[in-house]
């Protein structure tokens, strides 16, 4: 066989064959992305009203600018329909915005060893891995089927009397393998019975609800200032921190509202999220999932234009600092921290896939700002 119809000098395939199996392989890689990109516009309101700009002359020239920058700093042009969607919520146009599906596809699996993710994942095991006295008490922990108080055993039978000894006290259960604060309630000791979301439970019930992994823990009482904005839920602030040149820094942090009579401040559970500039404050306006716009809170009605001052931000994202140095797999992180009544920051849960689209919206600006293009090269060169 001649080299040029089908094997190569180097004794691999090469020529005609080598040709197609190149365009064969381009062609499936550009079907699975047009698949993702169509997935991700089904998903997102956001990116459907975007999409309708593709065509607009009006959008142009800066369409040709997010082409040119990509293509500089990471190799590969990429669909600006994140940058038009963010664009439309907070009329900034900003090339360096990061899209979902590179964020997912290149950035984090380049920044965190997803090989090692699925053992830190349950929430029941951050008392182990992370050491800190700021944290709410787990009162009580099922993990793999198995109850345990603290770190002991508890054999089944001895779950509900051990539960009914706290009369009169109020605590949140959760599940402990679930994202987006699914299935956050309020579990109350009345009359020796417990109630869960106001409904009588026994414990096949909490099973049935929660599966083989879930956790009892005590209530955080909040700062008076982030109580004001939404009193029923913990509002906390998200803090993303991010390991890069041997330095931890914090690219970016969030406060997240509860609203009605929800318990938890998610957005994937309806609350409302608020940027958080450099001096500590809110700044003047709020998101929901949808990328809808807030001026005031619905429930509460405190006018985000007050921009309050975060109190003990400094705090906070030092003691998120502090955190990730326990974290050596995973080079991004986002933290939920509570501030308590007493102005200490209060560990809540750790993420390690985080929103960079809900991230990027509510701060009007893009994640890693001016580390951007350093990051992007390391990405493209593997390095």
């Amino acid at each position: 066989m001649e080299a040029g119809a089908g094997v190569g000098k180097s004794g691999k395939p090469g020529g005609v064959i080598s040709s197609l199996q190149m365009f064969v392989a381009e062609q499936t890689d550009k079907f699975r992305h047009q698949r993702r990109i169509r997935r991700y516009i089904r998903r997102d309101p956001m990116l459907a009203q975007a999409k309708a700009q593709l065509s607009d002359p009006a959008s142009a020239s800066y369409r040709v600018q997010i082409a040119e920058y990509w293509r500089e700093h990471l190799g590969r042009e990429v669909t600006p329909l994140w940058h038009l969607a963010f664009t439309n919520a907070t009329g900034r146009e900003e090339v360096r915005y990061i899209p979902g599906y590179i964020w997912n596809q290149k950035i984090l699996p380049y920044l965190n060893d997803f090989s090692v993710w699925q053992a830190f994942t349950d929430k029941g095991l951050s008392d182990v891995f992370l050491h800190t006295a700021n944290r709410p008490r787990t009162l009580l922990s099922r993990m793999h089927g198995h109850y345990y108080r603290g770190q002991d055993l508890l054999a089944r039978r001895d779950v509900w009397p051990f539960l009914s000894g706290f009369e009169g006290e109020a605590f949140i259960i959760k599940g402990s393998r679930t994202d987006g604060g699914a299935g956050v309630r309020l579990l109350e000791i009345v009359n020796r019975t417990v109630m869960v979301g106001g409904k009588e439970c026994q414990i096949a019930d909490l099973e049935a609800m929660y599966g083989t992994d879930f956790l009892v823990q005590e209530r955080i009482l909040q700062h008076e200032d982030m109580a004001r904005l939404h009193p029923a839920s913990v509002n906390t602030i998200r803090v993303i921190t991010l390991r890069w040149r041997d330095t931890i820094v914090v690219p970016m942090s969030i406060a997240r509202f509860g609203i009605g009579d929800s318990l938890n401040d998610n957005l994937a559970t309806g609350g409302l999220a608020c940027g958080i500039d450099a001096d500590g404050r809110l700044m003047d306006r709020a998101y929901d999932i949808r990328g809808n716009v807030y001026s005031e809170h619905p429930t509460s009605g405190y006018r985000f234009s007050g921009r309050m001052t975060v109190p003990s931000h400094d705090r906070v994202c030092a003691f998120a600092r502090d955190l990730h140095r326990q974290m050596f797999h995973f080079d991004i992180v986002s933290w939920d921290i509570a501030v308590g009544q007493d102005g200490e920051p209060v560990f809540v849960e750790v993420n390690f896939h985080g929103g960079c689209d809900s991230y990027q919206l509510v701060c009007g600006r893009s994640l890693f700002g001016d580390l951007t293009e350093e990051i992007l090269h390391a990405v493209r060169d593997g390095r």
